[in-house]
C-alpha cells in the first residue's frame, strides 16, 4: 500500500506494476464527505468545523465537515483538467498502461454534472498514450444517498472505462 499524493504514488510504484487502475471522483462532491467522521474518530481530535456563507449568512456546513478536510483536485472544476493531465503524463512516462473509471454525463438530461467531460479526458489521454479505447463497464446505476425527492435522472451506464495503452 502506498499512501500519499497521487503523483507521488505513481512515481513510487514498483517496476512489476504494468497497469494502473484509477477511479477518481467525477463530481464536485468530495469523497471526503463520507469519511470525515471516521477520520475524526481515528485522529481523536476536536477539529474546527467548516463554515459556509449563503446569501450573506454564515453557518456551519451541512455536512459538518472538518475545516482542514482534504479536497481532491479531481473534484474542483478549475483544477481537474491539470490533475488528469498530470495523472496521464505520469502513468505514460513510466511506460505503464492506465485504466480510468469515469462516469459519463448526458447534458440533455437533468443529472449531476461532471467536473470534466469524457471528450476532454480522451483528448488529454491521447496526448500521452498511443492507444485510447472506451469500454462500457456494463449497465447499472449508482446508489443515491439522498431522499427520493432530490434524486436526479441517472443513466443506466453509470461507468465507462477509458483504457490507455502504451503498446
Amino acid at each position: 500500500i502506498i499512501k500519499g499524493n497521487y503523483i507521488d504514488c505513481l512515481k513510487q510504484l514498483p517496476d512489476n506494476v504494468k497497469t494502473i487502475y484509477a477511479d477518481p471522483p467525477y463530481t464536485r462532491d468530495h469523497y471526503s464527505r463520507f469519511y470525515h467522521v471516521l477520520e475524526t474518530i481515528t485522529l481523536r481530535d476536536m477539529p474546527e468545523i467548516s463554515m459556509v456563507t449563503v446569501h450573506g449568512t454564515t453557518h456551519i456546513s451541512n455536512g459538518i465537515y472538518r475545516k482542514d478536510r482534504y479536497q481532491s483536485p479531481f473534484c474542483i472544476k478549475s483544477k481537474a483538467p491539470e490533475a488528469f493531465n498530470a495523472m496521464f503524463k505520469a502513468a505514460s512516462s513510466t511506460g505503464r498502461n492506465l485504466i480510468l473509471s469515469y462516469s459519463p454525463y448526458d447534458e440533455t438530461k437533468k443529472t449531476h454534472p461532471r467536473v470534466i467531460s469524457i471528450k476532454q479526458l480522451i483528448d488529454l489521454a491521447n496526448k500521452y498514450f498511443p492507444i485510447v479505447n472506451i469500454v462500457s463497464a456494463g449497465y447499472f446505476v449508482h446508489n443515491k444517498l439522498n431522499s427520493s425527492k432530490n434524486k436526479l435522472q441517472a443513466s443506466n451506464e453509470a461507468e465507462i472505462l477509458i483504457i490507455c495503452k502504451n503498446n
